[in-house]
């Protein structure tokens, strides 16, 4: 299958959120960066890792697993 056009898309799309992210900082530029790089890799299960990523950022205490590779 011929992704080309979807990944154009895709790549404009960070390519936006890029700028936005450098005016916050280093390290904002980064995460945009990594997640750019792993969707346009053909990263999938990105919802799940958002989720996990959620859970530690509300502060839980909880132990929980990190969410593993599809």
């Amino acid at each position: 299958m011929d992704t080309t056009a979807i990944d154009a898309v895709i790549s404009d799309f960070f390519g936006r959120r890029r700028a936005e992210a450098d005016a916050l900082g280093q390290d904002f530029a980064a995460v945009v960066a990594e997640l750019e790089n792993y969707v346009l890799s053909g990263g999938k299960c990105v919802r799940p890792v958002f989720a996990w990523l959620g859970w530690i950022g509300t502060g839980s205490t909880r132990t929980i697993r990190a969410p593993q590779p599809c």
